[in-house]
């Protein structure tokens, strides 16, 4: 039986490296074929907000990203 990997982001998009290194550890994982789950709680869900400007706080967005994953909202 496969393992399964959760993932609980509770950080908000610009207030440190946490919420994209969920997001690396995400696209990690499935790299290998493992399943795995990303579940946005408290400010976390502010990552999936439309229309953010990244540029603006000199940072790489991950919205395009959040776009080709199956998300269940």
């Amino acid at each position: 039986m496969a393992k399964s990997l959760l993932l609980i982001s509770r950080q908000s998009p610009w207030s440190g490296p946490a919420a994209r290194e969920a997001l690396d550890i995400v696209l990690a994982g499935g790299a290998f074929d493992l399943p795995i789950g990303l579940l946005f709680l408290d400010d976390g869900v502010l990552q999936l907000a439309a229309g953010q400007n990244a540029k603006a706080l000199q940072q790489k967005t991950s919205a395009p990203t959040f776009k080709r994953c199956r998300c269940l909202v």
